[in-house]
């Protein structure tokens, strides 16, 4: 799976190079933290995968969003992910998960909240 990186604009250069699927919260069914790298510009960042389902009309609503981040978050992303046995496992009980999985007052997954954000952009899939 390949997207248009947000910062040389090459098509299908932009990849997702680790991922940690997290569990379920109150408000997204699907939810995954990936870091995504350029292979023509070598641009980094980290992206969000969250899927929103709404039994009442059977539908699933999702968001795919790229974020710009500082360095030594993304290497602390990387960290994570690398020391976790089971990343694509959403019930993983280690250090990594347990450090991510941090929710609000209402359930839901605080996102990016401890990580200095210097941007978004939409991920943009190439078939």
């Amino acid at each position: 799976m390949s997207f248009v990186c947000p910062q040389c604009l090459e098509t299908g250069s932009l990849e997702i190079t680790q991922a940690i699927q997290l569990p379920e919260d109150e408000c997204s069914g699907d939810l995954m933290l990936q870091v995504i790298e350029c292979t023509q510009c070598h641009f980094t960042g980290l992206a969000v995968y969250a899927e929103e389902r709404h039994s009442a009309l059977d539908t699933i609503d999702w968001k795919h969003i790229g974020y710009r981040v500082a360095a030594a978050d993304l290497a602390a992303v990387r960290h994570l992910i690398r020391n976790c046995p089971e990343p694509l496992n959403p019930h993983c009980t280690c250090a990594s998960h347990t450090h991510l999985v941090r929710l609000d007052a209402s359930g839901c997954w605080q996102g990016l909240v401890e990580f200095e954000v210097e941007g978004d952009f939409a991920m943009r899939m190439i078939a």
